[in-house]
């Protein structure tokens, strides 16, 4: 139970530095544009707090789990999404390594590889 209650709070923590850094990497190139991205992610901070104190007050109701998992993905998408909109549109060659993205066409979902190709693959 215990390492249930550390896991639940260390999903709700990382979604916390996942908005920050997204954050972070917005103001680097349109800071005046943040505000938005700033309510959104004030709006959706409820949803991981929810979901960290129902899986570490009750580790087998998976509704909590599901909380704290919808809201690392939703953290790692934004993340992803605004790295690669700073490392191939905003300031080309700024960010670190070469970035390939391949999206999933009938899902939607990114995934975001630092990879040492030179060009964009599309699937």
């Amino acid at each position: 139970m215990r390492f249930a209650a550390w896991l639940a709070w260390s999903s709700f923590s990382l979604f916390v530095m996942l908005l920050a850094f997204d954050l972070l990497l917005g103001s680097r190139t349109a800071a005046e544009q943040m505000l938005g991205p700033a309510i959104n992610g004030l709006l959706a901070l409820p949803f991981p707090a929810m979901g960290a104190l129902l899986a570490s007050r009750r580790p087998d109701n998976p509704i909590g789990w599901l909380f704290c998992v919808s809201a690392i993905l939703l953290g790692l998408s934004d993340v992803g999404g605004r790295y690669a909109l700073d490392a191939l549109v905003a300031e080309p060659g700024a960010l670190g390594g070469h970035l390939e993205i391949v999206s999933r066409p009938a899902g939607g979902t990114r995934l975001i590889a630092l990879l040492p190709a030179r060009e964009l693959v599309h699937a």
